[in-house]
């Protein structure tokens, strides 16, 4: 499994890659000098717009394939083989999305853009623990909750920030990023929940990979930026520590026969 650990860890990053080209193509061409509007129906935005959809869609085809294969909904069995690499990309994400939630609450302004951000830095805190968070319990739990919380919260401020602008839809990949956050976090959540999913954790983690990506560059603040490169670093890790502990599906057989 440790080559598919590699194939679905980096395909997201490459497809997000695409997408990040097509999205500053699309800023450098798309709007208008003199009024700083998007030109409707634009050929670039419904390019970039196919990429997302298409990308989306091939990650979903690759998924399936590991159908096949099986992963215990129980986080410390799924969580048993802890390859050193891995383990420290997930720090390495954790410590950037901490640094942009720092930088975030002393560069934001209002409240709730503070709350938000130390809201943001404990649920970093799951993502930086992430492989050893099943030994912690219910504080485990809790931990994986607050990262859900965070990009709920996280979407609502963005909407409220930008639902007057208009050029809203220019923020669409922005919002769909932490769209796409939010559900992989939800997905990891379950598995402190002991209702695991694990083939649509793997989806989730690789959307919100791919989707980070690709605003990236895109992201005027500082913070957002890194907390939202820092969790795609962190979801590549964990995609590839989820396909790694996937084992072959033993064949069923009917106990029954076996006596016969």
């Amino acid at each position: 499994m440790q080559k598919q650990a590699w194939i679905h860890s980096m395909t997201p990053a490459g497809l997000g890659a695409v997408c990040v080209l097509l999205r500053w193509l699309q800023n450098m061409n798309v709007f208008d000098a003199e009024t700083g509007l998007a030109v409707p129906r634009h050929p670039l935005s419904i390019l970039l717009a196919l990429a997302l959809i298409l990308s989306a869609a091939a990650m979903w085809l690759m998924n399936r394939t590991l159908r096949g294969a099986m992963a215990s909904e129980d986080p410390e069995k799924a969580m048993t083989n802890l390859p050193q690499p891995l383990v420290a990309l997930i720090v390495c994400g954790g410590v950037i999305a901490a640094g942009g939630a720092v930088l975030s609450f002393f560069l934001g302004e209002g409240v709730v853009n503070k709350m938000t951000a130390l809201l943001g830095l404990v649920g970093v805190t799951g993502l930086l623990f992430f492989p050893y968070l099943n030994r912690w319990g219910g504080f485990g739990a809790f931990l994986s909750l607050t990262s859900v919380a965070f990009f709920s919260v996280w979407f609502v401020v963005a909407y409220r920030d930008y639902a007057r602008d208009p050029v809203l839809w220019t923020y669409a990949p922005l919002m769909l990023a932490i769209a796409g956050s939010l559900y992989a976090v939800y997905r990891l959540a379950a598995y402190f929940h002991y209702r695991a999913q694990p083939l649509k954790a793997v989806y989730a983690c690789a959307l919100a990979t791919m989707l980070n990506i690709t605003v990236l560059m895109d992201t005027s603040l500082g913070g957002g930026r890194l907390i939202l490169g820092g969790w795609a670093i962190g979801f590549a890790a964990i995609i590839g520590l989820l396909v790694l502990n996937m084992s072959e599906v033993l064949p069923e057989f009917d106990v029954d026969d076996e006596y016969e």
